[in-house]
């Protein structure tokens, strides 16, 4: 009885394992796709996120030093768990493209595809680091015109 039993689940085994075996090289270029376009969603929901909180303190600025302060909080906070989520999806990628490159599979389209992300980042860093910069020089603006401006 044991020994029908074990028969039964070394076949079960074995016919899971052949597709599985052949899907592999398959599999890890859907994976680094997928992966590809999980980072791009990423780096575009932080860059919405980050800008709009960007926007937000600007607004702020006459407000006071509370409402800067909160905002400031808020963009520190969103920035930490944003960045966490694209570098988690960059290790994911890092370990599907080995997956990918020891199965020997590939394409072009997937080149083409993490050029236009590589773009995307450039894009979207530069966007961000000009709206910090319109922020730092606004309350910069702010400090020179009164005394009781907010310190960032």
């Amino acid at each position: 009885m044991k020994t029908t039993r074990f028969l039964a689940a070394a076949a079960a085994t074995a016919a899971l394992a052949v597709p599985a075996a052949t899907a592999a090289p398959a599999d890890s270029s859907g994976a680094v796709q997928s992966d590809l376009t999980q980072l791009q969603a990423d780096i575009t929901k932080a860059h919405d996120t980050l800008l709009g909180d960007i926007t937000t303190l600007t607004g702020d600025l006459s407000k006071g030093r509370a409402a800067v302060k909160a905002d400031l909080q808020q963009l520190r906070s969103d920035r930490e768990s944003l960045i966490a989520a694209v570098l988690l999806d960059l290790k994911q990628l890092r370990s599907d493209l080995q997956a990918a490159h020891a199965a020997g599979t590939g394409s072009g389209s997937l080149q083409s595809l993490a050029q236009s992300i590589r773009q995307l980042v450039r894009n979207d860093r530069a966007d961000i680091r000009q709206a910090l910069q319109n922020a730092r020089d606004a309350v910069k603006a702010l400090r020179s015109s009164t005394g009781a401006a907010p310190k960032s």
